[in-house]
């Protein structure tokens, strides 16, 4: 940003210090030649242009009060963190925190009136930070209603986003487009919305010059569209996932839970609708599968790729077998379902599923006895056998298995 620069050499010049600004993520935003010396933090914003993610500086600065302060705030030096003493003028507009202007402490002490210069740069620091938002927060409302027709289900509105989007940054005409889609559910999500959007602007930044467009709706959800001729590939993929996943927790809390899918890859613009209708679906799988990962690819849904392109919300309990509905009644335990599940999955493999149970092969044979006993289906029946694993799927995607602890079923 042009202005903070000017203000951070012009505020240097003035006093003879060193001068550098950080956004309230302690990203480092504009900074000035270094006479005196510099300790590990400072080079490594500068190196970086970002403090290591939950740097213990960062914390350790935040212990003096800098986030609440509206003066400037002494942070003596810590020999434990290998750093400076340095004083931080909070840079705020209209009451709203922008970041964070610093000065290394050295000898001589800094003058008061040399101070009171510092806080005329924070604010006018804060003025144009303020500026910046409300033009930023324009430009994002544009990509966002840009990424809301590229999605669009109508051919002609993608076709002219396509476009659109292809004329304002020269893109190629041929790129391939993936989309990753997060939700976050759970207690106290109070700003999650922003939470996420932050997120996503990370993101966006950390796939530079890749082209990105993102978005968040109805306050959980977040959609990020990446499009190249060449796009990252599937370790990078989950890395960034992951990436944003822990990060999201961080800002939000234990009481959160993160879950991000990744669509297939599509090719042209204008496909882009079909990734995101695979990633929200893979979503719906990702909340109503316990037993799935945090981070999912599409292409790893298996059947319920399948199931989920099903009019879930209008099935009735019906649509699964009665025998299967009688043991998902019965299985007070959460013992018998889960086993016949893992012993449809792998295939009959009596072996494996105890193995992977950590059962007894005995306990195994019991278990599937009662089952079958209780649903009237026999698991030598290739069409029983089908009928039970599909609807034991398909339960979970309706919301009539659930995996809830019980307590456990005595065996024989």
């Amino acid at each position: 940003m042009d202005d903070l620069q000017h203000i951070a050499e012009s505020l240097a010049l003035r006093i003879g210090r060193s001068v550098a600004i950080d956004d309230p993520q302690m990203q480092l935003k504009a900074h000035t030649a270094h006479d005196e010396p510099v300790d590990s933090f400072r080079l490594e914003s500068i190196m970086r242009r970002r403090a290591k993610p939950q740097s213990r500086l960062t914390e350790f600065a935040k212990e003096f009060g800098i986030t609440t302060a509206e003066h400037p705030v002494h942070v003596p030096a810590n020999a434990k963190l290998g750093s400076f003493a340095r004083i931080c003028v909070p840079i705020r507009c209209q009451n709203i925190l922008f970041g964070y202007l610093w000065l290394m402490d050295s000898e001589p002490p800094i003058p008061e009136s040399d101070l009171m210069t510092a806080m005329d740069a924070a604010r006018s620091a804060g003025e144009a930070m303020m500026r910046e938002r409300l033009l930023d927060d324009v430009r994002r409302a544009q990509e966002s209603k840009l990424l809301q027709d590229l999605l669009n289900r109508d051919a002609a509105v993608r076709a002219h986003a396509a476009g659109r989007w292809r004329a304002d940054r020269d893109l190629p005409a041929k790129m391939k487009v993936i989309v990753v889609s997060t939700v976050v559910s759970g207690s106290d999500l109070r700003g999650n919305e922003m939470a996420i959007d932050l997120l996503l602007q990370r993101t966006q930044r950390r796939l530079a010059p890749r082209a990105t467009l993102a978005t968040t709706t109805g306050g959980a959800h977040g959609t990020l569209l990446i499009a190249d001729v060449r796009l990252p590939d599937r370790a990078q993929l989950a890395e960034y996932a992951e990436t944003m996943r822990q990060e999201l927790l961080h800002e939000l809390g234990d009481s959160a839970t993160v879950q991000i899918a990744v669509g297939p890859v599509r090719a042209g613009l204008e496909t882009a609708f079909e990734s995101n209708e695979c990633a929200r679906d893979a979503l719906r799988v990702a909340q109503a599968v316990p037993a799935s990962d945090p981070v999912i690819f599409w292409d790893e849904l298996g059947i319920y790729g399948l199931l989920v392109q099903l009019p879930l919300e209008t099935l009735r309990a019906e649509v699964i077998p009665a025998g299967l509905r009688r043991l998902i009644d019965a299985d007070t335990g959460r013992s018998l379902v889960p086993t016949l599940e893992c012993y449809l999955d792998l295939a009959g493999d009596a072996a494996g599923s105890a193995e992977r149970l950590t059962i007894h092969r005995t306990s195994l044979y019991y278990r599937l006895r009662r089952a079958e006993t209780i649903t009237g289906m026999s698991l030598r029946n290739g069409s029983d056998r089908l009928a039970l694993h599909l609807g034991i799927k398909l339960s979970r995607l309706i919301g009539l298995l659930t995996d809830e602890p019980a307590e456990p079923v005595p065996e024989r």
